[in-house]
């Protein structure tokens, strides 16, 4: 039960005001039923008055943290609710869940919670999620009444590089810091934060930081996240130095994941595979930017002829088995380098996840 206990939500927000009212409804439905839910909301540097709208709506709200980040970035920013967790005193009794400005958390989830201590003897705790293009302002939370249980899957470096995965007919993300209840206390003794160094996959490697300090690893498969599918999110975006950001994430992954992992250079190599289909979304197709034939084509051979991170992947006969097949089209025809085929498909394929 939460009765001693606190749950923090941490909700970073940048330029987020068209989704203002939707946050409102939801923090609300929160703080009037749940005595021991805490909001702390970080402004990464808006400049369209999405702070100012909260204050005007929420001033009332005792249990919601205004907080401004000092560095502009989402992993300063979630950095910046996390060390004001780590400051309060009796930290043994908090509990924090990450949430996406546009997405929301179901209130069943702390129902479920006050049912039962059987969830206090894990760290880090999965629920499950569902997503949508719709908006969830009348979202129903149906989720039904389940336990917690230790999480039995043994591949769980193999499950975090791939992202999301289903159990027991219910979808997971690893790879994600929100859709898990994370102790507080075993986050501050172990000094887990964001690494601000990256603009890219900080998500991937503040859960393999905390993997690498073996949590005990429970589950529920009750839904309790909501995640918006939004077309204009940042992960959509073209990012310039994506080949750079690539690297030093496969150097920390080498540090991150044990040489006692059988399969560690397997999951290295699958990682800089998934990681080229990525970069053809995300820097040489990008949907945020229009680059001519001319432009995409010159970015399609810098990254398979002259950057070395790919060098020996795609001179392998390495064929990794991908979640979606999409990914296993736009990989092989990379790795072809049949650029034609792949302008084609990525300039004319519907809006892409």
């Amino acid at each position: 039960m939460l009765m001693n206990d606190s749950i923090y939500i941490i909700v970073p927000h940048k330029n987020s005001y068209q989704l203002v009212e939707q946050f409102i409804l939801f923090v609300r439905e929160v703080l009037e039923n749940h005595n021991n839910v805490y909001f702390v909301v970080i402004d990464d540097h808006s400049s369209d008055g999405t702070t100012m709208r909260l204050k005007q709506n929420l001033y009332n709200e005792d249990r919601l943290i205004f907080l401004k980040s000092k560095v502009e970035g989402v992993s300063a920013a979630r950095n910046t609710g996390l060390n004001y967790i780590y400051s309060l005193t009796e930290v043994p009794n908090k509990w924090i869940l990450f949430c996406d400005f546009d997405d929301m958390v179901s209130p069943n989830i702390f129902e479920q919670l006050n049912k039962s201590d059987s969830w206090k003897k894990f760290d880090y705790i999965l629920f499950g999620f569902t997503s949508s293009s719709e908006k969830f302002s009348e979202a129903k939370h149906n989720s039904s009444s389940v336990g917690f249980a230790d999480f039995p899957l043994t591949d769980r470096y193999g499950l975090i590089l791939g992202g999301t995965f289903i159990s027991q007919n219910t979808r997971f993300n690893l790879n994600a810091p929100w859709g898990k209840l994370i102790s507080a206390q075993f986050l501050k003794q172990n000094e887990i934060y964001f690494d601000e160094e990256l603009i890219f996959k900080e998500d991937l490697i503040f859960n393999l930081a905390i993997l690498k300090c073996n949590p005990t690893i429970g589950m529920t498969t009750g839904v309790y996240y909501y995640y918006y599918i939004n077309p204009l999110s940042t992960v959509r975006n073209f990012i310039s130095c994506i080949n750079e950001q690539n690297l030093i994430v496969l150097n920390k992954l080498n540090v991150l994941i044990p040489n006692s992992v059988r399969n560690k250079q397997f999951l290295l190599r699958y990682f800089l595979a998934k990681s080229l289909v990525e970069t053809m979304h995300l820097y040489v197709f990008s949907s945020t930017h229009s680059f001519t034939y001319v432009e995409s084509r010159k970015k399609f051979y810098e990254v398979t002829t002259q950057k070395k991170l790919y060098t020996n992947l795609l001179k392998s006969l390495y064929i990794p088995t991908f979640s979606k097949k999409s990914y296993t089209v736009i990989y092989m025809l990379t790795k072809l380098k049949f650029f034609n085929i792949l302008f084609i498909l990525m300039k004319f394929k519907p809006n892409r996840k």
